[in-house]
């Protein structure tokens, strides 16, 4: 278990991760072995700018605007409450929800249920897809305004 309160400028975990807190701004992280909970709550403090999930990800909460997460192996469940400027998953994904406004998102692999609360710019899909559910009310959320599945 890591708690971060601080700024975190470059943490890199190589075996696998139980539980990891940032209540700090984060700058860059790298988690290459399997990882089960983790909780970037940086709402007050400032936004995280570049995570890499190399490993397997359980669950992971991002709650303050996000710059650039990049996951590489299997998602289980993410969710994005704040902003979020670009985010590629490469493996297969089974559960994300966005609340925020989106700009980039990019899936790779297949895709088994996808929520966009907020306003989306750019989503591309180039495995399969499931589940795809976008604000119902297009006013109070906001529209999609690019969509590409391959």
């Amino acid at each position: 278990n890591v708690v971060s309160v601080g700024l975190v400028e470059a943490v890199v975990f190589v075996g696998p991760v139980e539980v990891v807190v940032f209540e700090g701004p984060v700058e860059d992280v790298v988690f290459v072995g399997p990882v089960e909970a983790v909780v970037f709550d940086v709402v007050f403090v400032g936004p995280v700018e570049a995570v890499v999930f190399v490993g397997p990800v359980e669950a992971v909460v991002f709650v303050g605007p996000v710059e650039a997460v990049v996951f590489v192996g299997p998602v289980e469940a993410v969710v994005f409450v704040g902003p979020v400027e670009a985010v590629v998953f490469v493996g297969p994904v089974e559960v994300v929800v966005f609340v925020g406004p989106v700009e980039v998102v990019v899936f790779v692999g297949p895709v088994e249920a996808v929520v966009f609360l907020g306003p989306v710019e750019a989503v591309m899909f180039v495995g399969p897809v499931e589940a795809l559910v976008l604000g119902v009310v297009v006013e109070a959320v906001g529209p999609a305004t690019f969509i590409s599945m391959v």
